[in-house]
């Protein structure tokens, strides 16, 4: 079934496929990043105390991890044979995505700037 493309001047121009899916990839390799950050900073904080419960989740984590580096793999094959004239709606796509930042670059806005050493906590 074709999606349909709406053309409200208002909505994202519908691009092909493939570029839904490096966007979608690049996400996926973002949250690898971080999560491998995330993991080396933990098992740092953590490298003294070693209760069973806590390597438990320090695994986790990197199964976490190892699963968006795999799912990016993943979606970056798909993108390489996937048809190059594959119209989808990046509106349409990303339409629950909560995350506002996530979804404008679904959306294929620019991220923006991160200022060195500022902390996002929600």
């Amino acid at each position: 079934m074709q999606p349909t493309i709406r053309t409200d001047p208002e909505r994202p121009a519908p691009v092909s496929g493939g570029e839904m899916l490096v966007r979608i990839g690049a996400e996926l390799g973002r949250l690898a990043e971080h999560g491998t950050s995330l993991q080396v900073a933990v098992a740092a904080a953590l490298v003294e105390l070693q209760p069973a419960q806590v390597l438990e989740n320090l695994q986790g984590l990197d199964l976490i991890t190892q699963t968006l580096e795999a799912l990016a793999s993943v979606v970056a094959a798909f993108q390489r044979t996937a048809p190059a004239n594959w119209p989808v709606d990046p509106d349409e796509l990303s339409r629950d995505v909560g995350l506002h930042s996530l979804q404008r670059r679904l959306l294929g806005d620019a991220p923006a700037p991160h200022p060195a050493g500022a902390v996002d906590l929600w």
